[in-house]
């Protein structure tokens, strides 16, 4: 960990050097939003995503001026997101300083550094020479994570005209980890009865029901979504009725969307508190952030947003009990003759396209009790 904190700087500085090649920014004036950070920049400035999740920024498009072109008056800067657990462990303190990371981030502990106080935001600062160039270095806090910000320019005192500026972009950084709750989800489950199979698989429904539905799904899955909307809600009368008995079967990573195992593990241990199913329209819903869906902070907040016990959560996510039910999905998954994908779905362990719809439904009429 140290050794990555340390050499983050010169990574940064490496990066700053290809950004004109690699980057494509947008013109803002306003607020944009990058996976769980937003960033507000003045008229005339740029930004983007970077590489590992940066926002990179500049007063210049650097879409259209290449690095040769540059002027004096050119700033670049590469701003990212850590966590201060991180740092703690890295330096032992429980009380970690603005100072503390700047010093980290710079990898350069004795560095001199400057604290200021930006409309009630602290924020350290420093100026790290490297060949030609200057680099400003600034970080601040940001609830349990910290901000930090390098940003580079063809003189320190291009750096430091720009300082109260540049100050002002850091304090104006922001998480953005909303979660989307629809509406009925805190509701919709609470007269269904809700249980577990014995691989810990949830069971939505009366286990005793005639028709038994299976989905082996991925909440990273575009598919599973679509059957979700469509397929579960047209189940969903035949369920509460106790005619059928619906069973997630939950592994990850046949869909797009990055970290579909942390939504699975999240998923199960919102199981451990009764909260599967709201979790589960939660985190379909979640699809519409992108790349930027199961982020731990947002699938965290998405835990707070049902009210559950954050701290048992947080136990389970990585619990042998957790990676022993992905484990049997996977198993379950791979032994189903013909298994292709997600969503796969089975009505009384029979393997059954669930599109069209009609036809679907059809096979479960014919399934119950005449």
């Amino acid at each position: 960990m140290i050794k990555r904190l340390t050499t983050l700087l010169c990574l940064l500085l490496v990066g700053l050097t290809a950004i004109a090649q690699e980057e494509t920014p947008v013109p803002t004036s306003n607020t944009q939003t990058f996976g769980i950070l937003q960033i507000t920049l003045p008229e005339g400035w740029f930004a983007s995503e970077g590489q590992g999740g940066t926002i990179v920024f500049a007063n210049v498009d650097v879409n259209t001026v290449s690095e040769e072109d540059f002027t004096e008056s050119t700033i670049l800067g590469q701003a990212t997101l850590g966590k201060i657990t991180e740092v703690q462990t890295v330096l032992e303190k429980e009380e970690v300083t603005v100072q503390d990371l700047v010093g980290l981030i710079a990898g350069n502990p004795e560095i001199e550094i400057t604290v200021t106080d930006v409309t009630g935001a602290e924020i350290a600062s420093a100026y790290v020479q490297d060949g030609d160039f200057t680099y400003a270095v600034y970080a601040r806090f940001l609830e349990d994570s910290f901000v930090f910000a390098v940003a580079r320019g063809a003189s320190e005192d291009t750096l430091r005209e720009s300082d109260a500026l540049l100050s002002g972009i850091v304090t104006d950084f922001a998480l953005n980890i909303e979660v989307f709750v629809p509406e009925d989800a805190l509701v919709r489950y609470a007269e269904i009865p809700q249980s577990t199979t014995e691989e810990g698989f949830p069971l939505l429904g009366d286990p005793d029901a005639p028709v038994k539905v299976v989905e082996v799904g991925s909440f990273d899955c575009s598919h599973c979504k679509t059957f979700h909307d469509v397929g579960f809600v047209a189940l969903f009368e035949l369920i509460e009725r106790g005619s059928v008995a619906f069973i997630y079967v939950p592994i990850y990573g046949t869909g797009g969307i990055p970290n579909g195992e942390a939504a699975a593990r999240a998923a199960v241990c919102a199981q451990e508190q009764g909260a599967f199913w709201a979790f589960h329209d939660v985190l379909f819903a979640a699809q519409s952030y992108g790349a930027s869906a199961f982020l731990p902070e947002r699938l965290q907040e998405g835990i707070k947003s049902l009210d559950l016990d954050e701290e048992a959560y947080l136990a389970c996510i990585d619990s042998e009990t957790t990676t022993q039910v992905l484990t049997s999905a996977v198993d379950f998954a791979y032994a189903i003759p013909e298994f292709r994908g997600t969503p796969t779905v089975l009505v009384n362990d029979v393997l059954t396209s669930w599109q069209p719809l009609e036809g679907f439904l059809l096979k479960i009429s014919e399934a119950l009790p005449q």
